[in-house]
């Protein structure tokens, strides 16, 4: 399966030089260095890898502030591009679900400011997966580890849900009140577990 020692992180694009990018580490987090060597690394905002050594599978995908979706892998000095979608779009969140490590076969998830999309087809088509959002301008996106059907995404108003893996959303009954784009959501198993918002920085058990 994919090993948590190997990480990648993309900094804000609204940084100073020293913290625009890509990140990696070899060393569960104790260090970090960055990929220079992408020449747009200082417009990145999303990036997601899978890695795996049985089968072996390398596969890093990373989105930009203006809507580009790049793919290479662990040690690619050049990503290349894959998908744009539109130029007003920021990427937001990546999230590869890994149907079969030996094909590799996976369903690629990009949530941008304007919608959520699905690629079942290794990223080659990008199809928009929003039937039953009122709001679909996403901040946040998550799957679960238990069961990855369930998905939970976070708009500028809404928390939403879907148990057939994005075909349809709804939104659940979390028990608190949204004013404000909900900017991180993490889920626990099936149940949505912790939200955070531009307004505080703290979590929220629900």
């Amino acid at each position: 399966g994919s090993s948590v020692e190997y990480a990648l992180a993309a900094a804000s694009p609204t940084g100073t030089q020293t913290d625009k990018g890509i990140f990696f580490t070899t060393d569960f987090g104790q260090t970090w260095a960055a990929k220079t060597t992408y020449e747009y690394a200082n417009n990145m905002t999303a990036v997601a890898m899978y890695k795996s050594t049985l089968p072996t599978v390398d596969i890093t995908y990373a989105g930009t502030a203006d809507g580009k979706l790049y793919k290479g892998s662990w040690k690619s000095t050049h990503l290349t591009l894959v998908q744009s979608f539109p130029a007003t779009d920021t990427i937001r969140a990546i999230r590869i679900d890994m149907i079969n490590p030996s094909g590799p076969t996976y369903n690629l998830y990009v949530v941008t400011d304007r919608a959520v999309y699905k690629s079942v087809d290794n990223g080659v088509t990008f199809p928009v997966a929003t039937n039953g959002m009122l709001d679909s301008r996403a901040y946040s996106f998550t799957l679960s580890s238990v069961n990855p059907s369930y998905l939970f995404a976070g708009t500028r108003q809404f928390i939403f849900k879907s148990a057939n893996a994005g075909a349809d959303w709804s939104q659940p009954d979390h028990g608190f009140t949204i004013s404000q784009g909900v900017y991180s959501v993490s889920a626990s198993g099936n149940g949505l577990d912790r939200k955070s918002t531009h307004l505080n920085a703290s979590h929220s058990s629900v």
